[in-house]
């Protein structure tokens, strides 16, 4: 196995600030993506092309506009499985962005996979996630796939640089995104704002680590006030600002299905 070097912060966690090939931003609360949910991933590249809403008043200072090409060619590899790849975490890239006004970007809300299609067992730890996909934009984005076969958060991901335009996807970020999660008798597990990263495949999302989930029926509730939502993949589209999923969380021992309850896409 190679052995890669990691970039790693200890402000990963607070998700405040923006590195992307190698530019440093310093933001207010909300601030866009900075990386993935483990300190290994703390050097992510942005592969997938996004637009990013600021709150009013909000200056970002990261490098949006024209793409960066990868930016060297690595040299002797011990496995052919790496042969012509860019490297996450070693090497830097970026694929096209642009910031846009409040209320100008239309967006589809899409929940995590693991929230509508797979079982939810109380006491393990479920990872909540929601992407923001936005349409009508001429961008160039850089594929990213999975290099070794290792849990996702400890696999290298690589890409070969091939400049794709147009991208058939675009990711979006809104600096006032909110989560809530609450059980139906009341008790609430969170209630904040939606912190975002950039994840091993180079795209946009927001994620909470849900830790010690307790049994029951949960509403999760996610906002973006600054972007409209037109449409999601599962759940029900409250307004243009607000998606809510149901999902169950099933106790361990019982074997229970406890999948996510997202049902049809909402139109």
């Amino acid at each position: 196995m190679r052995t890669r070097t990691r970039m790693t912060t200890a402000a990963v966690a607070a998700l405040v600030g923006l590195t992307m090939v190698g530019v440093p931003a310093s933001l207010a609360k909300g601030g866009p993506p900075v990386g993935g949910e483990a300190e290994e991933e703390a050097g992510n590249n942005l592969s997938v092309p996004a637009v990013f809403v600021p709150a009013v008043g909000m200056t970002l200072n990261f490098p949006c506009g024209l793409p960066v090409a990868p930016d060297e060619v690595l040299g002797q590899l011990p496995s052919e499985i790496f042969a012509g790849y860019y490297l996450q975490g070693e090497d830097t890239w970026q694929a096209s962005c642009a910031t846009a006004d409040v209320d100008t970007v239309a967006v589809t809300a899409e929940w995590g996979d693991n929230l509508t299609n797979a079982p939810l067992k109380a006491n393990t730890p479920i990872r909540v996630e929601m992407g923001l996909t936005t349409a009508g934009y001429t961008f160039t984005g850089f594929e990213v796939v999975k290099l070794t076969d290792e849990l996702d958060r400890y696999a290298t991901y690589g890409t070969l640089g091939v400049a794709v335009t147009p991208y058939p996807e675009v990711r979006a970020w809104d600096a006032d995104a909110w989560l809530k999660i609450e059980r139906i008798d009341g008790l609430l597990v969170v209630n904040g704002p939606a912190t975002a990263e950039i994840n091993s495949t180079g795209r946009v999302v927001y994620g909470y680590n849900w830790q010690k989930p307790l049994p029951g029926t949960y509403t999760v509730t996610f906002t973006a006030p600054n972007v409209d939502l037109i449409g999601a993949d599962a759940g029900q589209v409250l307004d243009v600002d607000t998606v809510t999923l149901q999902v169950s969380v099933a106790v361990k021992a019982g074997g229970g299905k406890g999948g996510g309850g997202g049902g049809r896409p909402t139109p």
